[in-house]
């Protein structure tokens, strides 16, 4: 049993002891202005793991970060036809033409080119036209000649079986890649898929993904959690004045806590979302352990006063 006299002080002057509390509370909440969501991959995946690995590569072979890519797949055909040859140059327009892609750090075959030896002269020529509409036999055998004599744009630019071909492009703002990728996804869907397959990867598309269902998961979760949670309660105690200190705790418990990461500069990861639902159990946990012990107090002393019976209540599971 712990000593009255500490719930005692406290509850002689309740309405300080109140703001102190809110105070703070409120302190701590005051860090979710400063709260970073951090979708990356890097947050989440084991050091070493072939993941990071990959996107190690990436970074070195095109020089890129925080890339999005978008991968053109002809399965039962050659990347090396007119049609898709124009789908890689189409989709690598679109891309310069996006906010938050870095221009001049989009690379494609339509971006990139050929460099041979020629009688001792370096000759440079581009793959393709930016401007070119559709390709004729010649450019298309052209493209590819150029290609088979360029070993680093082999297994990178354009797969080695010639299958598929990838276009890359650096996220300049990664908070705003849910945007971007949500922008690559919907223009992705208006082309024609018949005998091709578009894929989006990269870390940008990743972090993207991830940060879109954080936020659709985050709005499921939370109110079916309050609502079960607050349901219970009311269940339990079978009155509606028993459901505000609980909210108020578990209000408490989700914003100070988060604030208390932010201040801590803890960012908030998508495995995060399950923190919150933990909180929120713990936190009514406690509050239906107070209320139940509070409505015993005044059940077995009717004639005590409200402070009196808290400070019971109080008393006898402060040490739990």
């Amino acid at each position: 049993m712990f000593n009255a006299t500490v719930f005692e002080r406290i509850t002689s002057r309740p309405k300080i002891a109140l703001v102190i509390a809110a105070i703070i509370i409120l302190a701590m909440a005051a860090g979710l202005k400063q709260l970073v969501k951090d979708t990356s991959i890097e947050a989440f995946v084991p050091t070493g793991h072939p993941s990071l690995a990959a996107n190690n590569q990436v970074r070195e072979t095109f020089g890129l970060t925080d890339a999005i890519a978008v991968a053109v797949v002809a399965p039962q055909d050659t990347i090396f036809t007119a049609a898709n040859l124009g789908h890689i140059t189409q989709v690598t327009s679109f891309l310069q033409g996006l906010d938050n892609l870095r221009k001049d750090r989009v690379v494609s075959l339509a971006t990139e080119s050929s460099i041979q030896g020629v009688e001792g002269a370096v000759e440079v020529n581009e793959y393709l036209d930016m401007d070119d509409g559709s390709l004729a036999a010649d450019q298309v055998a052209r493209v590819r000649a150029q290609w088979q004599a360029m070993p680093p744009h082999q297994g990178t630019l354009v797969s080695s079986d010639e299958t598929a071909a990838v276009i890359m492009g650096e996220i300049i703002d990664i908070t705003h890649a849910q945007d971007t990728y949500q922008q690559v996804r919907t223009y992705i869907n208006t082309l024609p898929t018949q005998g091709v397959e578009f894929h989006v990867a990269g870390p940008g598309a990743v972090s993207g993904y991830f940060s879109a269902y954080i936020e659709q998961d985050a709005r499921k979760l939370l109110p079916i959690g309050f609502g079960l949670v607050l349901l219970f309660v009311f269940l339990a105690f079978r009155r509606a004045s028993a459901l505000t200190g609980p909210l108020i705790i578990i209000l408490s418990t989700l914003t100070g806590t988060l604030g208390v990461m932010a201040w801590c500069n803890v960012p908030y990861y998508a495995i995060t979302n399950a923190l919150a639902v933990v909180l929120v159990a713990i936190a009514v946990a406690d509050a239906i352990h107070v209320l139940s012990a509070y409505y015993e107090a005044r059940a077995a002393n009717p004639h005590h006063s409200s402070r009196e019976h808290a400070v019971t209540a109080m008393q006898s599971i402060a040490k739990p």
